[in-house]
């Protein structure tokens, strides 16, 4: 169930798992010469079976970080036009009339209030 990915569980757990089944292997294999050959492969398909379920994992994990960094430069692309929009929208404002009017109003009022606040010192 684990190997079809139908139960997840820690890679920790994994591997006390398997270095369990390697123990048992070689115990119950220990009775004769030509069993220890046969021990030592099944050791060996059990770590080889470790090692597919750790790529699995990794490619798994790569392509899931390759999603987001997808979607990150796609966010970046969509806030820099954003940006440029703005800015564009920005220097129009100020060329307009409107926008020159504003600031004239505003350096008037300041002038009549700088003058207000020191001449009734």
């Amino acid at each position: 169930m684990v190997e079809n990915g139908f139960l997840i569980v820690s890679e920790e757990y994994m591997s006390w798992v398997d270095a369990e089944e390697e123990e048992r292997v070689i115990r119950n294999t220990m009775e004769g010469e030509p069993r220890i050959f046969k021990a030592r492969a099944e050791v060996q398909a059990l770590k080889a079976r470790r090692l597919e379920r750790q790529v699995r994992g990794l490619k798994s994990r790569l392509a899931e970080e390759r999603r987001k960094a997808r979607s990150l430069e796609e966010t970046n692309r969509t806030l820099a036009n954003r940006l440029e929009e703005i800015q564009v929208s920005m220097e129009r404002i100020q060329v307009s009339r409107s926008w020159r009017l504003l600031n004239r109003l505003a350096r008037v009022r300041d002038r009549i209030f700088f003058r207000k606040g020191t001449s009734g010192g």
